[in-house]
């Protein structure tokens, strides 16, 4: 299947490696297909979450481990179910990141993180409770003088 990116222009998209949504993504409960793109460098820790239903929608995700290593938090048990989620390796963990003009103001959302079953493409966004991970976590710290 082929869609027209903004970011990649037309992209062929292999129909296994999209990922579903049972609820979409916060705000955007309507759109339940994406696929994860990157740029070409082997390096980037940035990818794109492009809606396969609206190619105008993508959201930038990173690791947030690759930038807070003390990051944790438990799954509820209704969404381990949802996503059938056998063992940990098979979960991957995305942030939505936002990237302004200046790189160095980049954010990344702690508190609704995208979990991801890599086996059989089940997604969902869940909010975490309490106020320990904030929604706008900056990732590069301003070096102190």
């Amino acid at each position: 299947m082929k869609i027209n990116t903004p970011t990649f222009g037309e992209v062929d998209v292999d129909e296994n490696n999209i990922i579903s949504f049972a609820s979409g993504i916060l705000g955007f409960d309507e759109l339940k297909k994406y696929i994860v793109l990157s740029a070409d460098d082997e390096d980037t820790v940035f990818y794109w979450l492009q809606s396969v239903e609206e190619p105008e929608i993508s959201f930038i995700v990173t690791n947030p481990f690759l930038f807070i290593q003390n990051y944790e938090f438990d799954i509820p048990e209704t969404v381990v179910k949802q996503l059938e989620l056998e063992n940990q390796e098979d979960l991957i963990v995305y942030s939505i990141t936002v990237i302004t003009e200046n790189i160095k103001n980049a954010t990344i959302n702690l508190k609704g993180p995208v979990l991801v079953n890599s086996k059989n493409k089940k997604a969902k966004q869940i909010v975490l409770d309490g106020d320990e991970y904030p929604l706008k976590y900056k990732i590069f710290k301003e070096e102190k003088k």
